[in-house]
């Protein structure tokens, strides 16, 4: 069977507060669990929380999970099944999973990090094979995208609705497709 594997590194148990210890014993979780599926996400623009892009922790991936729990509980709730999370200057920066994507024009682009995107390696091999540029989207360029999909460690899957509207015909994209061969 295939499954996934989860990594947790943390710097160990300390006394109570936000000082950590001197000499800290960090504590190594491993988990396993079963694969996402990989079927069509239907995704919103999250209302209820927002990303900080000029922190520090919006490059980092790290346990503070609260905004994006927030953002997933919204879209669950609208009956969706991820939200995408807008930076302070009401851009895109990402889902409260992955990476977003989105052909605009004929053209594949992701928000770069600087609008509160994470880093991923995934992102990057698909910014690399697909030559994605890297810009700010706007929520506007989101309504007009021909194909979206998201990326992140286990995969890419197709988003195929947004704000309750589909994107381009409503079926997962060629070149969505084609990199789910490829990675």
């Amino acid at each position: 069977d295939v499954g996934a594997l989860r990594l947790t590194l943390t710097r160990g148990p300390g006394a109570r507060g936000l000082t950590p210890p001197e000499a800290p014993t960090p504590t190594f979780l491993i988990t396993a669990g079963p694969l996402p599926p990989d079927d069509p996400l239907a995704l919103i623009v999250a209302r209820t929380t927002r990303r900080d892009e000029t922190s520090v922790l919006a490059r980092v991936k790290h346990l503070g999970y609260l905004d994006n729990i927030l953002a997933r509980r919204e879209a669950v709730a609208a009956g969706a099944d991820d939200a995408v999370i807008l930076n302070m200057a009401g851009r895109v920066a990402e889902t409260t999973i992955a990476n977003l994507f989105c052909l605009i024009g004929g053209g594949l682009v992701t928000p770069p990090v600087s609008e509160g995107a994470l880093p991923g390696v995934m992102r990057a091999e698909v910014i690399r094979l697909a030559r994605a540029e890297e810009r700010p989207i706007e929520v506007a360029d989101l309504e007009r995208s021909s194909e979206m999909f998201v990326s992140n460690a286990l995969g890419i899957r197709p988003v195929t609705k947004m704000n309750g509207r589909a994107v381009g015909d409503g079926a997962p994209g060629l070149i969505t497709q084609l990199l789910a061969v490829r990675l």
